[in-house]
């Protein structure tokens, strides 16, 4: 579970930002073409669905690091600091990547 835990508090920084700059990305081009209408709701959107995956991705992580009776104090953070942030980064990669289509 160790190696598990590492990677996840690796990958799930870097996927979390990931996704936020894209998702900015996107809405800063919206505005730069003009479309100012809808641009606080896809804010909005994004900060919603972002939140979203953080706290299922946490609440899974959580629960799968910490089930094993061998799991330590610390077996929060790999849900916390690492599954959350990374779920939540591919929820705004794929929403940043649906927005991009539909312009």
């Amino acid at each position: 579970m160790e190696a598990l835990m590492s990677v996840l508090l690796l990958a799930g920084p870097l996927c979390a930002l990931l996704g936020a700059v894209m998702a900015v990305a996107r809405l800063l081009g919206r505005l730069a073409r003009g479309s100012r209408s809808g641009v606080l709701g896809h804010a909005a959107v994004a900060l919603a669905l972002g939140a979203g995956g953080w706290l299922v991705g946490g609440s899974l992580g959580i629960w799968v690091l910490c089930a094993p009776a061998s799991a330590g104090n610390l077996c929060g953070l790999g849900g916390v600091l690492g599954s959350g942030p990374l779920l939540a980064g591919l929820v705004l990669v794929r929403w940043a990547w649906r927005i991009g289509r539909d312009d």
